[in-house]
């Protein structure tokens, strides 16, 4: 996984300590090591969905990649191990907003469907 044009391999941007430590656990049950490229363990049956915050307000968050590090090292990692995307989430300016806005419950809802 690389960060945001850094070009250091495993490196996770924007992205807490205990959220590091839980892909470090998982990537040895996620992934089998080979000479070429890691083989999934886990089945394409199994999906998920991103759910991110941030309180950088709205336009700046995805122009200044707040997020979209993060959602794009995370969707390398599961889709890597096999898994399928469901849906990805951004909760931008969460630091002034206290409640989600008619958009974001909406998505929600959608992928929530989706997962099924």
């Amino acid at each position: 996984m690389q960060c945001g044009g850094s070009g250091r391999s495993g490196v996770l941007a924007s992205v807490p300590g205990a959220v590091k430590n839980m892909f470090d656990r998982l990537l040895g049950t996620a992934m089998e090591e080979t000479a070429a490229f890691p083989r999934p363990r886990l089945s394409h049956s199994q999906s998920y969905v991103l759910l991110t915050a941030c309180n950088t307000p709205a336009p700046f968050a995805w122009m200044f990649g707040q997020s979209r590090g993060a959602l794009r090292n995370m969707s390398e990692f599961f889709r890597t191990s096999g898994m399928s995307c469901k849906g990805k989430i951004t909760c931008a300016n969460t630091g002034r907003k206290k409640e989600l806005s008619g958009a974001q419950i909406r998505r929600l809802e959608r992928c929530v469907k989706r997962l099924g």
